[in-house]
């Protein structure tokens, strides 16, 4: 038996019961109301989920490839390029050959193009770059590309790059062993003639 304080009234469970009732109620009947749109609602991606495709040209081939972000692609002869699209970047590296990108302009998600040790880097612009053997060489045709490659000295690779930014009718090349060359003025109407 347990003491009762003065003016302290003692309240069965019934009572308790029924003063608690309503609020489970009401939460019971928010739970079946909302069911139906948690079930339904898709789960968002997983953070740094990545979306893969491989495409390539056989000799005498021209490869015109849309991606799935609204840019396009074409591949030259005997080229080949992977495709790596995540929530924050999209990246394309081209393996050996030609390609002309068309690239859709998205702020939030930068567009990455690797070839050898060159990375150029764009948020939307028309642009050529060229892979043969050791030598990577990128043309803009419409709007602006930063390029990067590690700094050389005395032949080796080191931890630091070297960059240029180019703007529509320029062209730099880079290999490996001497790093870039320097920039070039070029028409932007023979940029990527290849594809005609």
């Amino acid at each position: 038996v347990g003491l009762v304080w003065p003016g302290q009234r003692l309240e069965s469970g019934l009572v308790r019961s029924l003063r608690v009732a309503p609020a489970a109620l009401v939460l019971m009947a928010l739970a079946v109301i909302a069911l139906p749109f948690l079930r339904t609602q898709t789960p968002p991606p997983a953070i740094g989920e990545v979306e893969s495709e491989f495409y390539e040209s056989d000799a005498g081939q021209h490869l015109e490839i849309s991606l799935a972000d609204g840019s396009s692609v074409a591949l030259g002869p005997g080229s080949e390029i992977s495709v790596a699209f995540s929530p924050d970047l999209r990246v394309v590296t081209l393996h050996r050959g030609s390609a002309y990108f068309d690239v859709k302009s998205d702020i939030s998600r930068p567009f990455k193009v690797t070839s050898n040790l060159v990375t150029a880097t764009v948020l939307g612009t028309q642009f050529d770059i060229r892979h043969s053997q050791d030598l990577t060489r990128i043309a803009v045709a419409e709007g602006s590309v930063s390029v990067s490659h590690p700094l050389i000295l005395d032949g080796d690779q080191t931890s630091l790059s070297t960059q240029h930014i180019l703007s529509a009718g320029q062209q730099v090349a880079a290999s490996p062993t001497i790093g870039f060359e320097g920039v070039l003025e070029i028409d932007p109407d023979t940029i990527g003639e290849w594809r005609n």
